[in-house]
């Protein structure tokens, strides 16, 4: 942990007030209920905090946060019983080929569909069909997870 600056020197084989011991104590208390900040975490990066991974083990901040991305895509003026398909690139590259799970916000589920194929470290492929009887816009909200 980063250094914490006390108010009082304690020193051995002298008295302490109790007031130096409380102000003292104090000072790490203000700090670790939610007073932390660039000053006394300046030297720590995820690299130096460990997680519990996904399958059971234990990595660091920084490889844990790696693994899930997320994003939106919009598919504009889709045509009634059409289909559209759309390539997503990942903002950065995962360890390995991910997950993906969709969602599409909409009132009558029955009529847009959605799907991916071609999944890769790097992005995958997007497709949604539109049954209503009209053009509509469809938004695609997805997240993917690498497991690995």
């Amino acid at each position: 942990m980063a250094q914490i600056s006390l108010p009082y020197k304690l020193n051995d084989g002298t008295v302490a007030k109790a007031s130096h011991v409380m102000a003292n104590f104090n000072a790490i208390v203000n700090v670790v209920n939610g007073n932390l900040d660039s000053g006394n975490l300046k030297s720590i990066s995820g690299s130096d905090v460990t997680v519990n991974d996904l399958n059971g083990g234990t990595t660091t901040l920084n490889n844990f946060i790696r693994r899930f991305q997320a994003g939106r895509v919009s598919f504009e003026n889709v045509p009634s019983n059409e289909y559209m398909s759309k390539n997503v690139k990942f903002p950065r590259s995962f360890p390995g080929e991910p997950y993906i799970v969709l969602g599409l916000r909409t009132g009558t589920p029955d009529v847009v569909h959605v799907g991916y194929s071609d999944v890769s470290r790097s992005g995958f492929k997007l497709h949604v069909k539109n049954d209503y009887a009209n053009t509509r816009t469809i938004e695609v909200s997805w997240i993917a997870v690498y497991v690995g």
